[in-house]
């Protein structure tokens, strides 16, 4: 039998994702940031092209999308595969992208994210936030695989 890898011992493992996950984003901000087109003073407001404050707004809030929303989103799905004692990896990855899918919808509830959204695919048939949260959540599926394998 292979021990549990979500027991106590373990969750140092998942604080180390989300840093390097962090440590990404930084690193994209800091290697694209710079080159792109500083628009006016007043870049913020001007939310039609992706301007140089537009994107470190748009980088904070997804940051934070991902931190704090990827948290929680990972450990109801855990409870809930160890609760229903779920076996098969493709059940595994679908429960975190319906469950990533299902965190989309908060994404506007953070302070002008909807605008930043809005504003640069405003020509965009599918609501991009929704989008974000299913990446996340088969992000979050890679994460889950990774400790999985490396614990047992």
């Amino acid at each position: 039998m292979t021990e549990d890898p979500h027991n106590e011992g373990n969750y140092h493992l998942y604080i180390y994702g989300f840093l390097a996950i962090a440590f990404i984003l930084n690193l994209l901000l800091h290697l694209v940031y710079p080159i792109l087109p500083k628009m006016s003073a007043t870049s913020y407001q001007s939310l039609n092209e992706l301007s140089g404050a537009t994107f470190f707004i748009f980088y904070f809030f997804i940051l934070v999308f991902v931190i704090v929303v990827g948290g929680m989103v990972y450990f109801v799905t855990v409870l809930l595969i160890r609760y229903l004692k779920l076996k098969k990896t493709i059940i595994h990855i679908a429960l975190f992208a319906v469950g990533g899918f299902f965190s989309g919808f908060i994404l506007p509830e953070f302070p002008t994210t909807e605008m930043i959204f809005s504003g640069i695919h405003i020509n965009v048939m599918i609501k991009l936030y929704i989008v974000c949260g299913f990446l996340m959540g088969a992000g979050l599926a890679g994460v889950y695989m990774v400790v999985k394998k490396k614990s047992t």
